[in-house]
């Protein structure tokens, strides 16, 4: 599945961003959790792997904007840590949900006159619905991708999480992403306690300024 597209963990934790007007979050650490979740989806679909010492990279592009924006900026770290790609990635909500409405995920609705912010609409509500009451607790989780999406919420504190992060029944259900969905869950537990994310004016510039 596409890490962009309307079944992957980073399309569906963007969905849980929206509120009920089609407006996207505007917490740093939802944008966190984007990234995080596309990570997830990497290490799914085989591009992202855990060695011994390190992790190994497939960057060949796959085809899918996000994915290949994520691919792109991971394969230039030059030694930096995924947790330091994590903070500093230029991808954000604003980016998965441009990606979304040209893939038709997504649709695009009409601008309200008091908020000058875009508003969207996710095309298969019922996802977001199940992975709304997965987060909640009122459904189990399916699948490492529903646990996944689930996990990543709630450490990035939506619908109300707590701040002390997913609960760890979730995290175990993550199969074979698990090693990547702790380190995420981790990170943006962490920065939501201390309160510090990289501002994405900040972020765009020290992008700009990265080698490609």
């Amino acid at each position: 599945m596409s890490a962009g597209g309307n079944g992957g963990v980073a399309a569906r934790f963007a969905a849980l961003c929206l509120d009920e007007k089609g407006h996207l979050s505007v917490s740093d650490y939802a944008d966190l959790g984007l990234r995080g979740a596309l990570l997830v989806d990497l290490v799914l679909a085989g591009r992202v792997t855990q060695t011994d010492e390190s992790v190994d990279l497939d960057a060949a592009p796959r085809g899918d904007p996000l994915a290949d924006r994520a691919l792109n900026e991971l394969d230039v770290l030059g030694g930096r840590s995924l947790d330091w790609w994590l903070e500093h990635s230029a991808i954000g909500l604003g980016t998965a949900a441009a990606d979304l409405v040209a893939s038709g995920a997504w649709e695009q609705l009409p601008r309200q006159a008091l908020h000058r912010g875009p508003r969207f609409a996710v095309r298969r509500p019922d996802r977001p619905a199940h992975d709304a009451a997965v987060l909640s607790g009122l459904e189990r989780p399916g699948s490492v991708e529903d646990a996944a999406v689930a996990a990543i919420a709630a450490a990035a504190g939506l619908a109300g999480a707590r701040v002390s992060g997913p609960p760890e029944e979730l995290l175990e259900s993550t199969g074979s992403a698990a090693w990547a969905c702790r380190l995420v869950t981790d990170f943006v537990s962490e920065a939501r306690i201390e309160g510090t994310a990289v501002s994405r004016a900040s972020l765009t510039a020290l992008w700009a300024a990265m080698p490609t």
